[in-house]
């Protein structure tokens, strides 16, 4: 589709500069920003920013109750032999985007729902032709997000209307986007990682080995992202060249995280590795008890992964030794750890919804949503939003 509207390079940096307040509304509309939580840092992408490193704010209090909730609809995928499956609620990585009193909660039913943060009134919805498992990115003045339909959609943050979709080579665009001034890249299961500009015109593209549901973090003019090739690769952010790989030995749907000279990354053979993010050079691995599909979280000099071996794992960033191992939650994990004020937030398979002492793992809260959680939360000025697989989406605040 084309686009309906696009600003001058210029313009664009400009509205980045201040994204996404520009397009929200609230620049019109100064009751409602006096409202919204904007002294926190918004989460513009999943993990709040191209580095994923960002984890959300609080402060976070220690009892929580459903604040408000919204059902999606659902979306009923034909299989062979007559058979039918049925997609609702939120996926894999699944994580909302929020800035500036609005939350953007990707949806299994194909669309994008864009909810007041504060009452989940609703805003608008955009729509997909298939299922959005992966985040939103909030850019400018308009969101990226991937479908199952094999595009990259792009939409405007103001009223949801598209600007444009992207084609890709494959069948679902699950990454992610990172997105930087004017420039935007992801990665999708045709292999190749993308850079595309405002407009949506492709810049350049990098063929991996194997699909990519990874979601590329950019950092220093590198772009970092995983396979399913088996490879952490390491591309230049401005043209694609390739400076170096590193084999993490299988299926790696896990996005990096990059903190200082070091990016961390998981792989579905249970491996958390620890690398050098100029030379990609080991500095450590850690082994779970089974396949690592979540994104490490790095806090105050600790590294907490989500396993499918049904425990939470704390690890010191510097040397890769355990801290503690964690039984409290329920079930296993595809969704990643969100680590704020001295909480871990996690969903696993058996549907409950857990908080963890971050110093010890021992349960302080949890909640059971009545079906499997894979999506990652969103904590944002001290509310936890997170989506399960019963079709309802959640916010949490602090229980009265």
């Amino acid at each position: 589709m084309a686009p309906t509207r696009l600003p001058d390079r210029r313009q664009f940096l400009a509205l980045a500069a201040v994204a996404p307040l520009a397009g929200s509304g609230l620049l019109a509309d100064p009751v409602r920003a006096a409202s919204a939580p904007s002294s926190a840092s918004p989460i513009l992408t999943f993990r709040g920013n191209a580095s994923r490193s960002h984890q959300g704010s609080g402060p976070l209090p220690r009892k929580f109750a459903p604040l408000w909730t919204f059902e999606t609809g659902t979306h009923t995928e034909p299989l062979s032999g007559g058979r039918k499956r049925t997609w609702k609620g939120t996926g894999w990585s699944g994580q909302p985007a929020l800035a500036h009193g609005r939350v953007y909660v990707p949806g299994l039913d194909g669309v994008l729902y864009c909810r007041d943060a504060i009452n989940g009134a609703a805003v608008w919805e955009a729509n997909a032709q298939d299922s959005i498992k992966g985040s939103p990115c909030l850019w400018g003045d308009r969101v990226l997000f991937g479908s199952r339909d094999n595009h990259l959609h792009c939409a405007s943050l103001e009223d949801g209307k598209e600007f444009w979709s992207l084609a890709c080579g494959g069948k679902d665009v699950d990454s992610t986007p990172a997105a930087v001034g004017d420039r935007a890249w992801f990665g999708a299961e045709d292999s190749y990682v993308y850079c595309v500009d405002p407009g949506g015109r492709v810049l350049w593209r990098t063929k991996t080995g194997g699909s990519i549901e990874s979601s590329p973090a950019v950092v220093g003019g590198r772009l970092y992202i995983g396979s399913y090739d088996g490879y952490l690769h390491c591309l230049g952010s401005s043209d694609g060249s390739r400076l170096w790989t590193f084999p993490t030995g299988d299926d790696t749907d896990s996005s990096p995280v990059v903190v200082g000279d070091s990016v961390y990354i998981g792989c579905e053979n249970g491996f958390v590795y620890r690398v050098d993010r100029k030379t990609g050079e080991l500095r450590w691995r850690y082994r779970a008890g089974a396949g690592v599909w979540a994104t490490p979280s790095v806090v105050d000099g600790a590294v907490f992964i989500a396993s499918d071996d049904a425990l939470v794992h704390c690890i010191d960033a510097e040397t890769g030794q355990v801290r503690w191992r964690s039984d409290a939650v329920r079930g296993g994990m595809w969704g990643s750890t969100t680590v704020v004020d001295g909480l871990v937030v996690v969903g696993d398979w058996s549907g409950w919804l857990s908080a963890l002492d971050a110093r010890t793992g021992a349960a302080v809260w949890q909640f059971e949503t009545g079906a499997y959680i894979v999506s990652s939360a969103c904590i944002h000025a001290g509310r936890i939003y997170i989506g399960s697989r019963t079709g309802t989406f959640y916010c949490f605040g602090e229980a009265t």
